[in-house]
């Protein structure tokens, strides 16, 4: 029944106008066949056995290639009805050589040989296709399904969810990818907005443009800048001495250019990130509104990235007035997408709440030590050396600049013609502890927070590197499993556990009906409204169950021969105790009768004798 639906002629029930009816049928039938071969266990694999043997692949091949070719020709309901059901085909027939190879070896192919167009369209329908494994019970499911948006993925949000998701364990890494995941379908779904606007696609999808023109850009006005100013010859002129005939076409061309690409690049950053802004929390206080959840992709509106953007637009307008000075501040742009470099930044940043209390610190203690020379070491300040102590703010200011400046503190600073036979006890003692507290201690304290930051951070890159290129971020079975008993780790990341593919399987299961989930879908979509990350396939992988159970089978073809050569040897001892003991039962016999013989002989004689006498 199935195969003549898979058969029937579309074009009749379009000419009586009953192609949606036409369309539902077709579609219950498909699901119905792939509802049957939906999981992996043996009455499954039993009933996909006969289904291989009696289903009409030539039809389903011809009925895909047919609704690929509506969803080209037609648009709306209509061509996505097509679409989903050219889906549907394609995963049965995958299903259908999963249980072929599983059944009847690995070699094993549909006895079909696609046509060009069959082989095009199946092309097509496989690069929007991925899969997952779903651990449903004590059994490994594999499915299938479409994504519709790959792109939508963007590789920034990519890049972030390898670097800051929770390592610590298995368990806690699937935990955080949940929490990511939520965040990420977001994100996901904002993008798809964007792209169906043809103006802010337009902005987004050109962000690596905007960026390699901007930077290109920067590079050239500062080369030009840095050959054609010279100094004026008033030093209190800061306007450079510049022929005017050449370097302002110059510079308005270019810069101009730069202002353009600039406000493209700001404007991408907002449009990309609009729906990930948030208020500082203190905004929220005063206005007593509810601040929004926390979220991984949050972005503060006055945070150090914001306001870059905002200085990087506002440096470029403005070194359109002043001779170019502003185009410095533009080649901090090869911050912005390198990974060693901004790691540099979060050396200082990550901990700068304490570097800022460290420093408050140390500012009091030189406040200490400039009253403490105001009151006492006057005489020592010498203003012709740029030492001014004529008020408490002078020393004070005078103390911060050369006390830190100064490799062996203040004292290294304060000339020593001015010591007395009176004073080097005072002397000696303020300058000894000024070195020990502030240059010793306070700024290795410093110094020793950066570094530790640093390391902790090159520390973090190194396990997630290490855990990325030897551990399976779904199954967590480290990479020589699948070296010595799968198709590779490369290959298992990428198709049978890709961590990607398991975000857009959430993505599809919200975007799908309810009453459309088939009974896997429906056990993964009740486990992700409780957040458990049970239906994950953790220690678990197909191809090594599939190795596990070809290893099994081995071991035991090999258990039985030892078993027969057991038993063979057994009988063949048997045997050998059985002519051993037949060999000793003739000989006693023979020895039996040759002394029966001896015996009668004896008697015989003894009874002549008797007679004769």
């Amino acid at each position: 029944m199935i195969n003549d639906v898979i058969r029937m002629d579309m074009t009749r029930f379009a000419d009586v106008g009953c192609v949606d009816d036409a369309y539902d049928l077709k579609q219950a039938a498909i699901d119905l066949l792939a509802s049957m071969v939906e999981k992996n266990n043996d009455k499954t694999k039993r009933l996909a056995k006969e289904i291989l043997e009696t289903i009409h692949v030539d039809a389903l091949y011809e009925s895909m290639v047919a609704f690929q070719g509506v969803t080209k020709e037609r648009s709306g309901e209509e061509a996505e009805a097509a679409r989903r059901l050219a889906f549907t085909i394609e995963h049965v027939l995958t299903r259908f050589r999963d249980f072929g190879r599983s059944l009847y070896g690995k070699k094993w192919s549909l006895h079909h040989k696609p046509s060009k167009d069959e082989a095009e369209a199946e092309k097509e329908l496989v690069e929007s296709t991925m899969s997952v494994e779903i651990l449903e019970g004590d059994e490994l499911q594999k499915v299938y399904f479409r994504v519709k948006d790959q792109k939508a993925l963007r590789e920034e949000v990519k890049e972030t969810l390898k670097w800051n998701i929770t390592r610590e364990s298995p368990t806690d890494k699937l935990r955080d990818f949940l929490e990511w995941a939520k965040d990420i379908q977001r994100d996901i779904h904002y993008q798809k907005k964007v792209r169906d606007h043809w103006l802010a696609s337009l902005f987004v999808l050109g962000d690596t443009v905007w960026y390699w023109f901007v930077l290109l850009l920067t590079l050239t006005l500062n080369i030009f800048i840095l050959s054609t100013w010279d100094a004026p010859r008033n030093l209190h002129e800061h306007h450079p001495d510049i022929d005017g005939s050449y370097f302002y076409p110059v510079l308005y061309t270019l810069g101009g250019l730069h202002l353009f690409f600039s406000i493209c690049m700001v404007v991408t950053f907002y449009i990309a990130n609009y729906h990930n802004f948030v208020m500082p929390s203190f905004l929220y206080t005063i206005t007593r509104k509810k601040p929004p959840s926390c979220s991984h992709a949050s972005i503060n509106v006055f945070g150090l990235r914001s306001l870059f953007y905002m200085l990087f637009l506002a440096a470029s307008a403005l070194s359109l007035f002043f001779d170019g000075y502003f185009y410095c501040f533009h080649l901090f742009i090869i911050v912005v997408n390198n990974d060693i470099l901004l790691r540099v930044l979060q050396s200082v940043t990550r901990n700068g709440v304490s570097l800022l209390w460290v420093a408050a610190l140390m500012i009091i203690i030189i406040y200490v030590y400039s009253v403490i020379a105001f009151a006492f070491l006057r005489r020592s300040f010498d203003p012709n050396e740029g030492l001014y102590c004529e008020s408490l703010g002078q020393c004070f200011v005078t103390s911060l600049k050369f006390g830190l400046l100064s490799g062996g503190g203040l004292g290294e600073a304060l000339p020593p013609k001015t010591y007395s036979f009176f004073e080097p006890g005072l002397r000696t003692l303020y300058d000894l502890s000024y070195f020990i507290v502030i240059t010793v201690i306070a700024l290795n304290i410093v110094f020793g927070i950066i570094v530790d930051t640093f390391s902790e951070l090159r520390d973090d890159k190194w396990k997630a590197q290490n855990d990325m290129s030897s551990v399976c971020f779904i199954c967590g079975n480290p990479s020589f499993e699948f070296e010595k008993r799968g198709s590779g780790f490369e290959h298992h990341v990428k198709k049978e556990h890709n961590m990607w593919a398991y975000l857009f399987y959430f993505i599809h299961l919200s975007e799908k009906l309810h009453n459309d989930y088939t009974s896997i879908e429906s056990f993964v979509a009740s486990r992700l409204e409780k957040d458990e990350i049970d239906f994950f396939p953790l220690n678990k992988a197909i191809c090594l169950s599939d190795t596990e159970d070809t290893s099994t089978e081995q071991i035991q073809e090999l258990k039985n021969m030892i078993q027969l050569l057991l038993d063979r040897h057994e009988r063949e001892d048997a045997n050998v105790r059985r002519r051993k003991e037949k060999q000793e039962q003739k000989s006693w016999e023979r020895h039996h009768k040759l002394v029966r013989g001896l015996t009668e002989t004896s008697s015989v004689d003894d009874e002549d004798e008797v007679t004769t006498i």
